[in-house]
């Protein structure tokens, strides 16, 4: 209850803007008493919401399992090359890992599927080829520069399948220590090794299978067991395979891949065997498109399942490939460590790749390249590392030594009709042979020898 006390004063005085002001927010209170909800009231609002919102019987509740292992791991560690696995805080290095479960879960295909995760990578076709070529923080890495366990040299040249590979490694920025001088002269902007998949503590036994778009089909089996007496024996066999049509128009695209991975260990000896075979083809592949120089600006852009590419383009790649990988401790200080692969490659194709000379138009000339292109490679690395402290201060140290030999005969044969882009021109081989001439070119060479001494200390 509020009152309100009224004095006689008269108009425009001090009193009378008093009386209103203290008049005024007595009727603010009194209002704001009154609509304030009494306890009763709020006990009747509360019975309310309980009858209609019933609780939640046990049989309509959904409980979803989850296993931890299964989740897209990225993880902040690697293969640092001569430094061994390493944290990235421990490093001075930018460096991920993509785990197999992200591959899993993402049913990538290619190794470039699962770099286009980091902004800083950006995947594109190589000159002339179907191969993918990868773009770190601007600047290339060739499919001959990607390493596998710090190896180069062992993985397959143009196309990569990320099922037999446990972690997929991305370092960003330069690192040409780590692991050598890379044998293409690239991964200046970033190194990609891979590592195998091995057996782990718990079995596993996955079959996955996998629709792509319209026509494109396929699966992988992953099995995984330890065995023997504190499980120091494990096997891990991958298969995958994928086949059809893809998106783009007349696209088609096969893969088939077998890898075969065991590991043994005991208190100071750990010894890794991986083999891997891989097959990849594609056909009637729409190119990359090349820019002449000149050009001012780039064409509109074409239907994105236009394809333009020639019906008689194709690849066929066949990799087959193995590393040997043994550590031993000597003492609880001092590790010695040995690593020997070798790759096997036979790849045949047509390529053509588009270059543009009016963007108005879609004019442009196509080139005739075709490439039968063998090649043997052997790797090996080595060395020894040791830790000590000298007072407050922990040391390690490395030294070692690495080697790649490589033999690759080469055959090839070029040629120049013209096209357009906005169009499908068939041109057929044989007539392109009849007017161009037929140029083969036959280069049985050996790469040079790449050998490697390194020796690191980090404090």
């Amino acid at each position: 209850m509020s009152m309100l006390l009224l004095v006689p004063v008269k108009k425009h005085s001090a009193f009378f803007f008093l009386s209103l002001l203290v008049g005024s927010s007595m009727c603010a209170f009194t209002a704001i008493s009154y609509a304030k909800p009494t306890l009763a009231d709020e006990t009747k609002i509360d019975a309310r919401k309980t009858k209609e919102e019933p609780a939640i019987k046990p049989e309509d509740r959904i409980i979803v399992h989850a296993r931890k292992q299964e989740q897209m791991e990225v993880r902040s560690s690697g293969q640092l090359g001569v430094l061994g696995n390493k944290k990235a805080l421990d490093v001075p290095f930018n460096i991920k890992s993509y785990t197999s479960s992200l591959v899993v879960n993402q049913q990538s295909q290619t190794l470039g599927q699962v770099l286009q995760n980091d902004p800083a990578v950006r995947t594109t076709y190589g000159y002339g080829n179907f191969s993918e070529l990868f773009i770190i923080r601007g600047f290339p890495v060739y499919g001959d520069d990607v390493a596998i366990n710090g190896l180069y040299g062992i993985a397959p040249r143009q196309l990569v399948s990320p099922q037999p590979y446990g972690q997929i490694q991305l370092l960003n920025g330069a690192s040409a220590f780590l692991n050598g001088a890379a044998p293409g002269g690239t991964s200046i902007g970033g190194t990609i090794n891979l590592q195998y998949k091995h057996a782990e503590a718990t079995p596993i036994a996955r079959i996955t299978g996998d629709y792509t778009g319209t026509g494109i089909g396929g699966g992988s089996i992953d099995i995984g067991q330890r065995f023997g007496e504190h499980k120091a024996f494990g096997m891990r066999l991958n298969v995958a395979g994928l086949s059809g049509q893809t998106s783009i128009d007349h696209e088609r695209r096969h893969s088939t891949i077998v890898s075969f991975d065991t590991d043994w260990h005991d208190d100071k000896t750990r010894i890794n065997l991986d083999m891997n075979y891989q097959n990849q083809g594609v056909k009637w592949g729409r190119p990359s498109v090349m820019m002449a120089a000149g050009s001012t600006h780039v064409p509109r852009p074409v239907k994105p399942s236009h394809n333009f590419g020639q019906p008689w383009t194709y690849n066929e790649l066949n990799y087959i490939s193995g590393m040997l990988n043994i550590e031993h401790d000597l003492t609880d200080n001092i590790m010695l460590y040995g690593a020997f692969g070798g790759l096997g490659g036979d790849e045949a194709g047509d390529y053509s790749t588009f270059t543009l000379t009016n963007p108005e138009t879609g004019a442009g000339t196509t080139g005739v390249m075709y490439v039968p292109y063998v090649q043997t490679n052997e790797s090996t690395r080595g060395g020894m590392r040791a830790h000590f402290n000298t007072g407050p201060v922990k040391h390690e140290v490395n030294l070692g030594g690495s080697a790649l030999w490589r033999k690759l005969p080469q055959h090839g044969l070029w040629g120049v009709p013209v096209l357009v882009i906005f169009m499908t021109l068939i041109m057929f081989l044989g007539q392109i042979i009849i007017l161009l001439g037929e140029i083969l070119i036959t280069l049985k060479r050996s790469q040079p020898n790449v050998f490697i001494v390194f020796i690191s200390q980090t404090l």
